[in-house]
C-alpha cells in the first residue's frame, strides 16, 4: 500500500510548538488548505482526489 499526500498551496500560519516544555520551535499549519491525496494498493489506484478542505501540518528539520 502507498499513500501520497501533496500540499498544493503555501501554508502561511506559523504555530509555536514545545521543546522540553518551552515553546521554542515553529511548525506550519493549515486548517483549510488545498491538498492532493492518492492511495494505491498493490500498485493499483484506490482513490485520487483533490480537496480544498484539507488540514495540513509540517515542520522543516
Amino acid at each position: 500500500m502507498k499513500l501520497e499526500v501533496c500540499l498544493l498551496e503555501k501554508i502561511k500560519c506559523p504555530l509555536k510548538a514545545p521543546v522540553a516544555g518551552n515553546m521554542e520551535r515553529t511548525i506550519w499549519e493549515g486548517a483549510a488548505c488545498r491538498a492532493l491525496y492518492r492511495f494505491y494498493k498493490k500498485g493499483n489506484p484506490v482513490f485520487d482526489f483533490e480537496t480544498d478542505k484539507a488540514s495540513f501540518e509540517y515542520e522543516y528539520l
